[in-house]
């Protein structure tokens, strides 16, 4: 399934958002909603302990991001507008987290949040201090648990779209998990065509 273009080079953050329990998939541009629709049960939710490869900005098997990734937050939980709001904020702050609230270290780029405090993410990672794009492709990067498209998740990305120039080919943003257990996908197709979509047990 996949969520309609946006002016995606508007952007300079992007999150989704999974309720497992509604089947609610929700993206956001600089912590405003954007879109949502309503997913298909994936069935795969309470499968047993796995390492879910991570793969940022790059994949073996198609073409890489042309843009910059400049840090990705992967949260165990549906986030709140107010928390994605946090995590947007976070994404320009040092990358160690905040156990409650957001950060005073960054200036706000949406609206002041609101609604629950953010937690530790689970996963976080941001690009090297020299200023080196953050890309994981061979071998990926990993976030332990339970197979995340069955199970409530948010990804929450900071994006520098400053000289991404379109190859022709799907360019990969974030490709979280593994077709056979289940995946999440976010492509680049060139001008604002960028696809959001969730698969699970090869369907």
């Amino acid at each position: 399934n996949q969520l309609n273009p946006l002016d995606i080079q508007s952007c300079q953050s992007l999150a989704t958002t999974y309720d497992a329990s509604s089947g609610q998939y929700v993206l956001y541009c600089n912590g405003e909603q954007v879109a949502a629709m309503t997913l298909p049960d994936s069935g795969s939710g309470g499968g047993p302990d796995v390492t879910v490869p991570v793969y940022i900005g790059e994949v073996p098997w198609e073409s890489d991001f042309s843009g910059c990734v400049e840090r990705v937050l992967i949260y165990r939980e549906a986030l709140t507008q107010g928390q994605v709001q946090q995590a947007t904020l976070l994404t320009d702050a040092p990358t160690q987290q905040p156990t409650t609230g957001a950060p005073t270290t960054a200036e706000p780029t949406t609206a002041t949040p609101t609604g629950p405090p953010l937690g530790p993410a689970a996963f976080d990672e941001a690009r090297d201090p020299s200023g080196t794009c953050l890309t994981t492709a061979t071998p990926p990067s990993t976030v332990a648990g339970t197979v995340l498209t069955g199970e409530s998740h948010s990804t929450v990305m900071k994006i520098d779209w400053t000289g991404a120039t379109y190859s022709g080919s799907r360019e990969w943003l974030l490709n979280l998990g593994n077709q056979g257990t289940g995946a999440e996908h976010w492509l680049w197709s060139g001008g604002n065509n960028v696809q959001f979509g969730m698969w699970s047990g090869g369907n």
